[in-house]
């Protein structure tokens, strides 16, 4: 099994992130499709309880299709999950999203399946044969552009606590992004093998990236440059480490450290 399956609480953190987010969607959608045909409420034809179900009939159909980019939905993309098809261990096409998600119409017993799956894998799951998994080739601004949809959205909703992101935060999100790629794990590796710099700081504590770290990956090849404070027992090191890929494998090109900054 060459993938990590994704953790519940991360699905359920996506669902929840998704559910607000198309839920918001829906009611503007609703709210514009009733200002447009406020003309017909003389219409014989027309009347309020058919267009609630519009609406919903409407709502269900979007809510099923939001995985159908590259497998993944705005909550999938922040928490950095995504569906893939068992066959092929590759993105889950539209159609597979798609007659995955029909089955949500019955979420409570979903959430349910799922948790007791040994597999975390719920009953849509199976229909299409997928699997949601980790995923570690996100390009990071995709993740980012969708952090700010849902950001946009938050700020239209009514009676929410008014949200102001500081650069701080922007820092953490950026880190977090980071830290969920292939591209980090193999540096990470690399850091607690290099007996060298443990000789100077000691046995390592923490691993700090900083923000003008990044990551471009382009079809199977790419490229990432990461900073790093290295935090120590006894000290505190900036390493610079730079690596590249090649059909869909990271591999480290170089590692370079400075003189101890901090000392504890």
């Amino acid at each position: 099994m060459e993938y990590s399956v994704a953790s519940r609480k991360r699905r359920m953190t996506a669902f929840l992130i998704d559910s607000w987010c198309f839920g918001l969607l829906s009611l503007i959608a609703g709210y514009t499709l009733i200002s447009t045909l406020q003309f017909s409420m003389h219409n014989p034809w027309f009347n309020e309880p058919m267009m609630q179900g519009a609406i919903g009939l409407f709502s269900y159909c979007v809510f099923t299709a939001k995985d159908s980019f590259r497998g993944a939905s705005l909550g999938k993309w922040i928490t950095g999950v995504q569906v893939i098809n068992l066959n092929d261990q590759k993105p889950a096409s539209a159609l597979s999203c798609f007659i995955r998600n029909l089955s949500q119409i019955v979420w409570p017993i979903e959430a349910v399946f799922m948790t007791l799956n040994s597999n975390k894998r719920r009953i849509g799951d199976y229909l299409a044969n997928t699997q949601v998994v980790i995923s570690k080739s996100m390009p990071v601004y995709i993740r980012a552009i969708s952090f700010i949809i849902v950001l946009f959205l938050y700020q239209l909703s009514p009676d929410l606590p008014e949200f102001k992101p500081s650069s701080f935060d922007f820092d953490q999100f950026s880190e977090y992004v980071i830290k969920q790629s292939q591209a980090y794990d193999v540096a990470e590796q690399a850091l607690y093998e290099q007996s060298e710099i443990q000789k100077i700081i000691g046995p390592i504590l923490t691993i700090k990236v900083t923000n003008n770290s990044q990551i471009h990956i382009n079809n199977e090849a790419g490229e990432a440059n990461f900073w790093f404070k290295v935090l120590g027992e006894k000290a505190e090191i900036p390493v610079f480490i730079s690596l590249q890929r090649q059909q869909s494998q990271w591999e480290i090109k170089s590692i370079k450290y400075e003189q101890v900054i901090t000392t504890q």
